[in-house]
């Protein structure tokens, strides 16, 4: 399994600098401990003694900062313990008339960390001798310990911790300088620590009052406490994210487009109506929709603080207003405040009718002064039932992709969330863990984490799990339709072992990157198409030719050979290497077949013919003519052998053939099985195979130069491959790009998902594109299905041929098409934003241009083109995406079928992903 992923620069630094700071203040503090000039010998004990107490509580500290920074708590021990043994050589140099000399017998630092009750600790046991002073052999043992305790928060804005130091003291005299919170910055994707802005109130028990900074979360945080001693604790109000699936009900969001003042219509921009005492702003139309309603939700987000208070109201059909509540108070511009109120139960029912009779009212109920109030936007949203129906394919799998900034994707979309999104803290990989609540039984189940850059643009491969969980870093993970629920925990110790669960191959064991095929035992891909099986035995059945070197003599291996120069006689049976499991799985992309002789003869007119045995059948003989060098030369045998027990059990013999009145030596080397797959990308599951082209610009499709990158094979969740297309002399009039494709094969399904990425850099030269296919299917079986449109939210299939367009103003829906037989074809699928995406050109092109393309005259082929109908011409730089799946399927669950009467697929997978919901839980 590929692991990368190592201790970042920045990471380095930050320990070189906790490393100079931390000795700097060590050594200073001793060095400045009183020190008499002629000490007797108890007090050089004890001035030695509180020395090494002191040091042992730096190197804690310090042990503790670099733990924070890179997760990897050997690498902080073995920097730990060496900043230990420097500390206590400072200590001898303190006083060199002594002669102390130090032995530590026994040294350990500990943490249990992002939990309510967190601690660090260490123990440290030395012998040392004064010998300037006579004494020797004394031992001393001590330890030092903090511990922090969350308590509930009291307030929207403050909480409660309880600090305690060695042996259960309570330690009162700590100030906001020693207290840190994590507040995220998501336009850095960054953690950063910040002090309370306040002193706290410390109360003699060791319990503090202390503000909570603005921008963290009062009920989800992590907090640092740092003593005078320099040791850190990280403690946590929280131990788990919880995450909470719909799969039955989706959340629209619908912004009002009728009422009065106007900054308050459409969706929040910051752009506030100014409201003074008594001032009103309304709402009484909102943007409409299709499905049934179920629930309601009015929201409304604001700022302000004024002497009376903020209130709002409701009104139905035009009756009187009714008080909704009171709103909280404060806020700024920057961070207004969010508010949010379930209407459902106003009404017995809701409809799209009745949602535009039902208006929301703001008043700014000021009773002192003129103080104003600020509106930026009022808003519904309401919940409603999906069209298709999980409980038609209940297993099939999605993959989740948990960022650090809480966003949750799959194929290249945010999912829905209905709560704010919560960044994951900076935990260490080796911690996590992740459950599930299956069927209503809660359990562990597979992740990986894997690194990425540029904006997880680039995949980089499986996540160290000594380091952090940081804005490179994603968690990945499977869910269907059984799943209520994700639990995401930690285990808080230093000590803690990564579970086997992030690391554990269940379903990639077939992945055979060596002859460029990954398999999850559903689905094959085959990127490299050229496959080579050597002889790997010999029979001794036939012995009259000269063998040279080893036995099987005919592998490979240059320097064994055989030779012969006696008509007719024979040397075999030589058998070959088996198909892998990953070739296996592959074997109906398989092209070509044909038996290579690496030979060459002496003379101009010998040469030797071979026979094949399956193990049931004889063929042949079949001529070879060697020529006078060593050379490849070969016999295709496609149409022989026919199927992976015919290629396992084929063997073969040589026979020496005389032509002409001289015998001269003919001489074989090597012997193999060249076995063509059809190759990047091709996809096979049992008998269905498709063929998959990218990046098709202007006509032109991309060679590739290098070899791709197996990011990741043998994986947990998934595998993932990337390329860079390149074009042999460049695009006509397209000048100035780069391209990036990423394939993903995850477990337990039967697509693939690609995202493909096209950067076109700022140019002088003008382009002019009139053809860009992302991608170009190849199916081997089936008629075409596609979606044109929906009706009440179910697809609106077509079964003819030809170009999808956005037939409307907004997004038409073409979200999938397939070929399909039965249970056996494939098909294309993407998400409402790469819907979206297929259209991009359409507006700067000036007129539509995207379009789905299906087509079936003499090959079943489905075309992504961004780029169709009309060109485009730019000089500006742009960098887009695309991303989706295809599917292969042979009695799999297709991308769309119809069983009595009822729409189902895969297609409702993208089409209502599930709605989450994210809570914290101590």
């Amino acid at each position: 399994m590929n692991r990368k992923g190592q201790f970042s620069i920045i990471a380095a630094l930050l320990v070189a600098i906790i490393l100079i700071a931390t000795v700097v203040v060590t050594y200073s503090t001793i060095r400045n401990s009183p020190i008499q000039d002629q000490p007797q010998v108890l007090s050089a004990i004890d001035e030695t003694n509180l020395a090494l107490k002191q040091i042992l509580g730096f190197t804690i500290g310090y042990y503790g900062s670099v733990l924070q920074v890179t997760g990897n708590s050997t690498y902080a021990k073995m920097l730990a313990t060496n900043y230990l043994h420097s500390g206590l050589v400072n200590i001898a140099n303190m006083h060199p008339e002594w002669g102390t000399s130090f032995n530590v017998t026994e040294t350990d630092m500990y943490t249990y960390w992002f939990a309510n009750t967190s601690y660090s600790t260490g123990n440290l046991a030395v012998n040392y001798s004064l010998t300037g002073m006579g004494i020797y052999g004394i031992t001393y043992a001590t330890s030092s310990k903090l511990t922090v305790q969350v308590k509930d928060t009291t307030t929207e804005n403050q909480t409660q911790l309880v600090v305690i130091k060695d042996e259960g003291e309570p330690l009162v005299n700590l100030g906001k300088r020693n207290f840190k919170f994590y507040r995220y910055i998501g336009s850095d994707l960054q953690w950063e620590l910040i002090n309370p802005s306040t002193e706290p109130v410390a109360f003699a028990n060791g319990t503090y009052l202390i503000d909570i900074p603005s921008g963290v979360d009062p009920y989800s945080y992590f907090v640092q406490v740092e003593d005078p001693r320099g040791i850190i604790v990280v403690a946590s109000s929280f131990s788990s994210y919880v995450y909470t699936l719909s799969w039955t009900q989706r959340f629209q969001t619908k912004y009002a487009v009728a009422g009065s003042p106007p900054p308050i219509l459409g969706a929040p921009d910051k752009n506030y109506a100014t409201l003074g005492k008594d001032a009103t702003c309304t709402v009484t139309d909102y943007q409409g929709g299709t499905g049934t309603i179920k629930k309601v939700y009015f929201n409304i987000t604001y700022y302000g603080t004024v002497s009376g208070t903020l209130d709002w109201y409701y009104r139905l059909d035009g009756g009187a207003w009714i008080t909704i509540g009171s709103l909280a108070q404060g806020g700024t511009a920057n961070s207004p405040l969010k508010a949010s109120y379930n209407a459902t139960s106003l009404r017995a029912s809701w409809t799209w009718s009745n949602l535009n009779t039902t208006d929301i009212q703001f008043i700014n109920n000021d009773n002192g002064a003129s103080e104003d109030a600020y509106v930026d936007a009022i808003y519904v949203t309401v919940v409603i039932e999906v069209a298709g129906d999980y409980s038609t394919i209940p297993d099939e799998n999605i993959v989740v992709e948990l960022l650090q900034n809480g966003t949750i994707r799959w194929l290249g979309q945010n999912l829905q969330l209905t709560t704010e999104a919560k960044p994951i803290l900076p935990i260490p990989i080796r911690s996590i863990y992740l459950n599930q609540t299956i069927n209503g039984i809660d359990r562990e189940v597979p992740f990986q984490v894997e690194d990425w850059t540029l904006d997880y643009k680039i995949p980089l491969g499986l996540a160290n799990n000594a380091s952090v969980f940081s804005s490179r870093t994603m968690l990945v993970f499977l869910v269907n339709s059984k799943v209520s629920k994700i639990t995401l925990w930690w285990n808080g110790s230093d000590k803690a072992k990564q579970t086997p669960f992030a690391y554990t191959n269940r379903y990639f064991t077939n992945d055979d990157p060596a002859n460029g095929i990954l398999t999850n035992n559903r689905v094959a891909l085959v990127i490299k198409g050229d496959n080579y099986l050597y002889v790997d035995n010999f029979d001794f059945t036939y012995t009259s030719w000269s063998e040279y070197g080893t036995t099987p003599y005919l592998n490979d291996d240059t320097s064994n050979y055989i030779s012969h120069n006696i008509n007719n006689q024979r040397e075999g049976w030589f058998t070959f290497q088996d198909l892998t499991g990953g070739q296996i799985s592959a074997l109906s992309a398989i092209t070509t077949i044909r038996i290579e002789f690496e030979c060459r003869r002496d003379g101009s007119d010998d040469y030797f013919d071979f026979r094949i045995n399956d193990d049931t059948t004889i063929y042949g003989p079949y001529t070879i003519t060697p020529q006078s060098s060593y050379n490849w030369r070969y016999y295709d045998i496609t149409s022989i052998i026919t199927n992976r027990t015919k290629i396992n059990n084929l063997s073969i013999d040589v026979r020496y053939r005389q032509s002409g009145g001289s015998a001269s030596n003919v001489y074989i080397r090597r012997v193999r099985l060249y076995v063509v797959f059809d190759g990047w990308l091709t996809s096979v599951a049992g008998s269905v195979k498709t063929k998959a082209d990218f990046l098709r610009i202007n006509n032109e499709y991309p060679v590739y130069g290098s070899a791709p990158a197996y990011t990741i094979h043998h994986g947990i969740i998934r595998d993932i491959v990337q390329q860079e297309a390149e074009y042999s002399g460049g695009v006509d009039n397209s000048p100035n790009f780069y391209t990036h494709i990423v394939i993903t094969l995850p477990a337990n399904v039967s697509y693939y998902t690609y995202q493909l990425r096209l950067m076109f850099v700022n140019s002088q030269q003008s382009r002019n594109i009139a053809d860009l296919c992302l991608i170009r299917l190849k199916a081997s079986t089936g008629q075409p299905r596609t979606e044109n449109g929906t009706s009440n939210g179910l697809p609106i299939v077509s079964s003819i041929t030809g170009t999808f367009s956005n037939l409307t103003a907004s997004n038409w829906a073409h979200h999938w098409s397939q070929f399909i037989t039965e249970t056996k074809g494939a098909g294309i699928m993407f998400t409402d934003e790469a819907n979206t995406m297929l259209y991009f050109f359409d507006t700067i092109a000036g007129g539509k241009t995207g379009a789905l393309k299906v087509s079936n005259s003499t090959d079943r082929l489905i075309e992504l083109l961004p780029i169709t109908l009309a060109s485009k011409q730019f000089t500006y730089a742009l960098d887009l995406s695309w991303s989706g799946a295809v599917a292969t399927f042979d009695g799999a669950t297709p991308v769309y079928t119809e069983v009595g009467g009822q729409k189902t697929g895969l297609w409702i997978t993208v089409e209502y992903p599930p709605t989450i919901s994210v809570t914290t839980k101590s």
